[in-house]
């Protein structure tokens, strides 16, 4: 009996030191594209080379190993040249490969992508599950003589064509993670010992218009989500049968219907288990949702990060955010007040910046006194709203480079070396004046967990070998003393 098809979803060999500080996050991308695929006429493999820590050597040797048929690798902007090199390496050692691509990145650039990169064979464009089924299902019965599936693009007759854009799927409930195929020995968050952590998407899309985001224009500003029963259904699944205990729910705005999201705050309580909760949501969500913050801390959501981007109006009206600085300091406010931990960003880095603004954004960033600041760089993808009136300033085009952290925009007034530098004293100033405020807090949970994280910081992130440049830390901020007092 001839072997099954093997197909490897793979992630690029990225490492920045952002992403991968606070933990080893699950491909959960990948995960949706292998249960979409009928299992008896596919062998599923799952590589996860980015939370395994792999250089481009060994990953090769990996799939070499794994001896598949078709690759397909997902990545974001700043992962895409390593997803690149990745599939290049895979066609030099085995032509007859096929090779395929996907991602918000790769649906924005996707015919630069096919004209520049021959080794790449086929690219997803937009939501990737069915495109992705119904290209294997051609591919493996015989050709893409029928055309392409919509949602996916190639090089037909020495032309570059796509199928077309595809629907997004109507009923999400129809679609499911295979968390059979991780590794889950991998997955830990390293705030939490002994955890084993896992993720939900309760939903796809955001309808609001952020200049310099992604993914409003990936899902077209639309919002789509599961139900609670499927929501209840996962979670049981992550927990009782791979053992995880933290989990990440990674949606931009899962709180959007606050009737189905105070149900699915329901089903959590109703669990019954030692299971923690990370998430995301918005400025406006977290200040409808003030008369039931208590109930977001029964849950067990311990960690909240709210997007508030910028700490003048004007900057705010920029980004085209809707909002205003009070609201922002509001919302941190009642995060902080439910006993739940506040994350936010600033965006530093415009044409305009200088180190007078930036000063300003720190005591900003101080007086909203979030527990988690995070200075950022503006990073013009190439196909967000912004892109165009920031062009002129962009001096870094390695896309590698495109993380947040490093500098790609130089302003007006200032050079990249000198605006990373200040992005550097922010963080070190914030969290100077932050530890001790943080040793005096009387919820031993929150104590630890922020001492913890800021550990993790100092020994994981791209911080560790940058703030050794701004001279010698203060004792009470060094990665020893914060040791000590965990």
């Amino acid at each position: 009996m001839p072997r099954k098809p093997r197909i490897l979803l793979a992630t690029p060999t990225y490492h920045c030191g952002v992403l991968e500080c606070a933990g080893n996050w699950m491909p959960l991308a990948l995960t949706f594209l292998g249960g979409a695929l009928d299992r008896s006429k596919f062998d599923v493999v799952l590589y996860d080379a980015m939370s395994e820590g792999a250089d481009l050597d060994g990953a090769v040797r990996r799939i070499a190993e794994i001896n598949p048929d078709l690759i397909a690798v997902g990545g974001y902007t700043a992962s895409f040249p390593a997803a690149l090199d990745m599939l290049r390496r895979v066609k030099q050692m085995s032509p007859r490969v096929v090779t395929v691509c996907g991602g918000v990145h790769a649906t924005f650039m996707w015919r630069d992508i096919l004209a520049e990169n021959p080794f790449v064979d086929y690219v997803i464009v937009g939501e990737g599950e069915l495109p992705f089924r119904d290209m294997l299902n051609q591919i493996f019965d015989g050709g893409m003589n029928g055309g392409l599936p919509r949602g996916v693009g190639a090089r037909v007759d020495g032309r570059i064509v796509s199928g077309g854009r595809r629907e997004f799927v109507r009923d999400l409930d129809t679609l499911s993670p295979d968390y059979g195929l991780l590794d889950w020995s991998i997955y830990k968050y390293h705030v939490i010992p002994n955890s084993t952590l896992g993720s939900i998407s309760t939903s796809r899309g955001c309808s609001e218009g952020c200049s310099f985001c992604s993914q409003q224009k990936f899902w077209n500003r639309t919002w789509r989500a599961i139900s609670p029963d499927k929501f209840e259904q996962l979670a049981r699944e992550l927990i009782e049968r791979h053992g995880v205990n933290v989990i990440l729910i990674p949606d931009e705005r899962p709180t959007t219907d606050r009737g189905r999201w105070e149900e699915i705050i329901d089903r959590m309580i109703g669990l019954k288990k030692d299971v923690m909760f990370l998430m995301e949501t918005t400025v406006v969500d977290i200040l409808r949702d003030a008369d039931i913050l208590w109930k977001y801390r029964k849950a067990g959501i311990i960690h909240i990060y709210v997007g508030v981007e910028a700490a003048g109006q004007d900057r705010l009206d920029d980004y085209n955010k809707k909002l205003s600085v009070e609201e922002s300091k509001e919302a941190l406010r009642l995060i902080n007040a439910a006993d739940i931990v506040s994350e936010t960003s600033f965006v530093l880095g415009t044409p305009d910046e200088t180190p007078q603004s930036i000063a300003f954004t720190l005591k900003q960033a101080k007086r909203f006194n979030p527990d988690f600041a995070h200075f950022l760089l503006l990073t013009p993808w190439p196909y967000s709203d912004i892109y165009a009136q920031v062009k002129p300033h962009i001096e870094e085009w390695d896309f590698s480079k495109y993380n947040l952290v490093e500098p790609v925009i130089r302003p007006k007034n200032m050079s990249r070396d000198e605006i990373f530098t200040a992005v550097l004293r922010c963080y070190r100033d914030f969290y100077m004046d932050k530890l001790s405020e943080v040793r005096a807090l009387k919820n031993d949970f929150k104590r630890e967990y922020m001492m913890r994280s800021m550990k993790v910081m100092m020994h994981n992130s791209f911080l560790k070998s940058h703030l050794l440049r701004l001279g010698e830390l203060p004792r009470h901020i060094s990665a020893h003393s914060v040791h000590e007092a965990v």
